[in-house]
């Protein structure tokens, strides 16, 4: 039996490197293949696929080749080249795109089989993340017509893959989703009421499976364990009621095959609106240090670590630029982009207090301006005085001594 993935999301980000990296490390002689059905129907998919093949050359050192599936109407010779492609592989990844398309399209194919197979020999790796992962369950939720097109929550025919290894489930990627911000949208966008219109259509004993953002659940089949791995956590949904297994939890697939019936402890019970812990937007979590240097280092005139923020900045945005949360990435560019005008504002303005370059000049003609008074020449004294103030030098006599700054026009000058 082999390894079963589902991740919610981050499939192609820093965040989830280290799982890749585990899942390699577990096949003796990896040959991996990436699945470009769920966006096949997008303009700019062989954009999308060149970014996950750069993904693995450059994050994780291995070549990935394309199983090209964009359509079940494409020519059966390139139908039967993709299938030879994905069972000589013992690496099959789909990711992102839309979960309607993909089950519209693998339904009509033989690739729900070979998965199926696939994930009953030995030394196998199969990963289902975002779109994909919404097809493989016994329903598919058509997400976009619902969130975005507007149709009436419903459900789809899903895979049966998950059915096929024993599992009574729908999965739901993007489970603790917050793009929404003044709206609900987790619960891969549905948020909490059209979620529970959903959950009520379902049969009995039908579990929904909620997979976090940048989070990933590994289902060893041999092993009879799963694993919990990421930023999020993993939830069991039935009836309204959550069980929440949050990132570094190791059980028993008995626990989710018939959840509620084994001994094995650790998992929270609670309602579920206290859903895991939020992690949409990762990447804006990444630069904030980063955006607080550059702010300290703004204000303390500091113009080399200024840059030195920026510089960080950008090698994050390059890092996470095959992230398939493009909405996070876009926002921390435009922070990026923000920093940067601010940056070149002062750098008009300059860093430099601009008392300082002068400051000798200033103190020497106070000096002088002491001296004649000690030697009561004070009609001296003042005209000292009275050049500095149209340099727009303020001068004042305290009790503690002469002090002077410059004034605001002549700092805008």
């Amino acid at each position: 039996m082999s390894k079963l993935v589902l991740m919610g999301s981050g499939e192609t980000a820093p965040s989830l490197v280290g799982v890749h990296r585990q899942l390699l490390a577990s096949l003796p002689n990896p040959h991996c293949c990436w699945l470009d059905t769920p966006y096949g129907f997008q303009e700019n998919a062989d954009i999308l696929s060149a970014k996950t093949v750069e993904f693995y050359q450059q994050s994780l050192h291995q070549k990935l080749n394309v199983a090209h599936f964009r359509s079940s109407e494409q020519p059966e010779v390139e139908r039967q080249l993709c299938y030879t492609l994905v069972r000589s592989s013992n690496l099959i990844f789909a990711g992102p795109g839309s979960p309607s398309y993909t089950q519209l399209h693998w339904s009509k194919s033989e690739l729900p089989q070979i998965f199926i197979d696939k994930l009953h020999q030995e030394d196998s790796v199969v990963i289902f993340a975002s779109a994909a992962a919404c097809a493989v369950g016994a329903l598919c939720l058509p997400v976009y017509e619902i969130y975005k097109v507007g149709a009436d929550p419903h459900w789809l025919p899903g895979l049966e893959i998950l059915s096929a290894l024993g599992f009574a489930a729908v999965v739901l990627p993007h489970y603790n989703n917050t793009t929404g911000g003044n709206h609900d949208t987790r619960f891969c966008y549905l948020g909490e009421r059209r979620l529970a219109r959903l959950e009520s259509q379902l049969e009995d004993g039908l579990w929904i499976w909620g997979v976090d953002e940048h989070t990933a659940v590994i289902l060893d089949l041999a092993l009879n364990t799963f694993e919990v791995h990421g930023k999020g956590g993993f939830t069991l949904r039935l009836q309204g009621r959550s069980t929440f297994f949050e990132s570094g939890y190791h059980g028993s697939l008995q626990e989710l095959r018939q959840p509620g019936t084994t001994d094995q402890p650790a998992a929270a019970t609670a309602p579920v609106a206290q859903a895991g812990p939020t992690t949409q937007g990762l990447i804006t979590e990444v630069v904030k240090p980063m955006v607080e240097r550059f702010d300290y280092a703004l204000h303390h005139s500091d113009g080399l670590g200024a840059a030195q923020a920026l510089l960080d900045f950008e090698q994050v945005l390059v890092d996470w630029s095959g992230d398939s949360d493009v909405h996070h990435w876009q926002m921390a560019r435009a922070q990026f982009r923000n920093l940067l005008a601010q940056i070149g504002d002062s750098a008009q303005r300059g860093l430099q207090d601009p008392s300082q370059p002068i400051a000798p000049f200033v103190q020497t003609l106070l000096d002088l301006r002491e001296q004649a008074r000690e030697e009561r020449e004070f009609q001296r004294a003042d005209q000292i005085r009275q050049r500095l103030l149209k340099s727009g030098v303020d001068v004042q006599d305290t009790p503690q001594g002469t002090r002077w700054a410059l004034r605001p026009e002549a700092m805008a000058l």
